[in-house]
């Protein structure tokens, strides 16, 4: 089934912040497919990060995992990965919402979690 997934990252911990110093510029990427979006972050206290906005994204071909990654900016073009994980949307798509705790992985490690929101509207088939 095709439609629109709306995410919204919430919130995210970290198990450590020896990745964070001062001018980190935090921010959350989703991919579905070929698409992918991009939030920066609201607030950043110690090892947690939030954000207020949200990513919009068609569902194309009937994806059924999209991609979250936790990147800090610094500069211009550098970029450091704090965290990545693979979200399952079948939830979202068979109830049209979900709210869910996932784990963050650097180098095959659990690093910190992401509470995320996913809403999931249909195509209208007409």
């Amino acid at each position: 089934m095709t439609g629109t997934l709306t995410f919204k990252p919430i919130e995210a911990k970290f198990n450590n912040n020896k990745d964070f110093s001062s001018g980190i510029y935090p921010t959350c990427k989703i991919r579905v497919g070929w698409h992918a979006r991009e939030v920066v972050i609201l607030k950043f206290t110690g090892k947690s990060l939030f954000w207020s906005d949200q990513i919009v994204l068609k569902r194309k071909h009937e994806e059924m995992t999209a991609t979250i990654k936790v990147k800090s900016l610094s500069g211009l073009v550098f970029s450091k990965k704090l965290g990545k994980a693979q979200i399952d949307l079948g939830g979202a798509v068979s109830r049209g919402r979900s709210s869910q705790w996932y784990n963050l992985y650097k180098r095959g490690r659990i690093v910190g979690e992401i509470l995320l929101e996913t809403v999931f509207e249909a195509d209208v088939v007409e």
